[in-house]
């Protein structure tokens, strides 16, 4: 895999306990915005600027470029999130040695709880084949990017990891520690919409890496069954090429976006060495419909990404929901595997 992994993620993982997850704020009735398709910052009610004093951590940024508008502007945040034509690096974080974004899902309301997401691997890499984390308490330090130079803003401190696994995907899930309402008025950000289908052959692509603070230009060229590396198998992925596509180390959590600023899939490992199905040598497994076998092959310098589609049907406004019937995540109720193991 493609990441430096944080430290003490194991005993987190052993601690074992449970967090009953409690029902978010209600919302309040925010008014409908004139026209969501502007730029993030053209969201801001400038008459609260003098809000600005009492922001912290925005690395010397004046007053009242910084502040926070006095209510949210949107009464539905993923149409807003849909509509907004984001900068660079809007709602792009780094987590630990990772890389993650601030996104929302389709019913995404302003008193919900904002979702960080990034890489299975990037909460722990110890997971068993078949593990799946769900409201475990765990605190990370998150530092939150803006504008097309990855300006940090501020930093986060999750609370929780809503969800998380290295089987079938390679997704985690956290609470921000924050709701979408607060995140706007404190730091002005609106989240990056999830796509909710597949991006096929042919998308152009960006990378972009809180870790790094860079972007890289991408080709989704191959849709794959099945990915291997080491003891990981992901179903779904994106391999990625292209001259400017050199993920690296750090990079791992990364949001893959399109050119309508949606993510599409999340940036999880690569090809570096050309070996077969070894660490950071993923290999492809793909089915032959003319002969019924599938082949393994390997393409020496891909990228690989992990599907995102699945998660709205497994939240219900930023809760996580594996009982719904829609709900595809390993160890959700339409997964056909049966062998999940749960730490709660």
């Amino acid at each position: 895999m493609t990441s430096k992994l944080s430290r003490g993620a194991a005993a987190i993982l052993a601690a074992g306990c449970l967090l009953a997850v409690s029902a978010p704020a209600q919302a309040e009735p925010w008014d409908t915005p004139g026209d969501a398709g502007v730029a993030a910052a053209d969201l801001v009610d400038a008459g609260a600027a003098a809000e600005a004093e009492s922001l912290d951590g925005l690395d010397g940024e004046s007053a009242a470029e910084a502040a926070g508008a006095a209510a949210a502007p949107w009464g539905e945040v993923a149409r807003v999130a849909a509509n907004t034509r984001h900068a660079q690096f809007d709602a792009i974080v780094r987590v630990g040695n990772c890389s993650g974004s601030i996104i929302a899902l389709p019913d995404a309301e302003p008193g919900d709880q904002a979702l960080i997401l990034t890489n299975g691997h990037c909460y722990n890499n110890r997971m068993r084949a078949g593990d799946v984390v769900t409201n475990m308490p765990s605190r990370q330090r998150v530092y939150l990017f803006a504008g097309d130079r990855a300006r940090k803003i501020g930093t986060l401190t999750t609370t929780r990891a809503l969800y998380s696994t290295t089987t079938g995907s390679d997704i985690t899930i956290f609470d921000a520690g924050i709701t979408y309402e607060e995140l706007y008025r404190r730091y002005r950000t609106i989240p990056r919409i999830v796509a909710n289908d597949t991006a096929g052959p042919g998308t152009g692509v960006q990378v972009t890496s809180g870790y790094w603070k860079r972007s890289y230009d991408c080709t989704i060229t191959a849709n794959v069954d099945k990915l291997k590396e080491g003891g990981w198998t992901w179903q779904g992925a994106f391999r990625m090429e292209g001259p400017g596509c050199s993920t690296r180390s750090g990079s791992s959590g990364s949001p893959v976006i399109d050119s309508t600023g949606r993510v599409v899939a999340v940036n999880n490992t690569a090809n570096f060495h050309g070996n077969y199905c070894t660490d950071v040598n993923a290999c492809e497994v793909n089915l032959d419909p003319r002969s019924g076998y599938t082949n393994t092959t390997v393409h020496r310098g891909a990228r690989y990404a992990t599907r995102v589609d699945q998660l709205a049907g497994c939240f219900t406004h930023s809760r996580t929901d594996l009982g719904r019937w829609e709900c595809e995540l390993y160890g959700g109720a339409a997964h056909t595997g049966h062998d999940q193991n749960y730490w709660r």
